[in-house]
């Protein structure tokens, strides 16, 4: 499983989109290794704002994207 559907906003009516959970996990990777970068550099308070800052606008969708997906696929595939 590499591409899933998903929609933006649950709330409202809207078709699914194609994603990819390839994508999802680089963009978590890649909004989480500037809050570490700060935190090497002993920038503990900037690289905490940074995470939480980055989850509300950006990789916490595709955290939970990703997530609902990965669950759904091991519960669809799961053996009885």
């Amino acid at each position: 499983m590499s591409s899933y559907y998903d929609v933006f906003h649950p709330l409202k009516e809207e078709s699914p989109v194609s994603n990819s959970l390839n994508d999802d996990l680089a963009d978590i990777y890649r909004d989480l290794k500037e809050g570490l970068a700060l935190y090497d550099e002993r920038r503990t308070v900037d690289a905490v704002w940074e995470w939480r800052f980055t989850f509300w606008i950006h990789w916490g969708k595709h955290l939970t994207s990703a997530q609902r997906a990965v669950h759904d696929f091991f519960l669809d595939n799961e053996e009885s």
